[in-house]
């Protein structure tokens, strides 16, 4: 995570043979971001890549990073067990 005047954001990259269909499933944390941060998820060469920037002056802005970002990963966590659990059952 980097700080700068104002500014905080964080990157997320995954290498991942799955790693479109992990893009699919955290599409919608975009949708419902504050206004003051963006995410921008893409895939690139078998990775999962999420830049997050988020206007950051207080503590509390910085927590709402680290929060997207768990959340974020919390999803990618459950779309893998998801995965594995339909695998185990094939």
């Amino acid at each position: 995570m980097v700080i700068n005047l104002g500014t905080c954001s964080a990157k997320i990259k995954i290498k991942s043979s799955l790693a479109k269909e992990m893009l699919k499933t955290i599409q919608p944390e975009n949708a419902i971001a504050p206004k003051n941060l963006s995410i921008n998820c893409y895939f690139h060469a078998e990775e999962l890549i999420c830049d997050l920037n988020l206007t950051c002056n207080n503590s509390k802005e910085l927590l709402r990073l680290r929060n997207t970002i768990d959340d974020i990963l919390q999803s990618l966590k459950i779309f893998l067990n998801i995965v594995d659990a339909t695998s185990e059952s094939l």
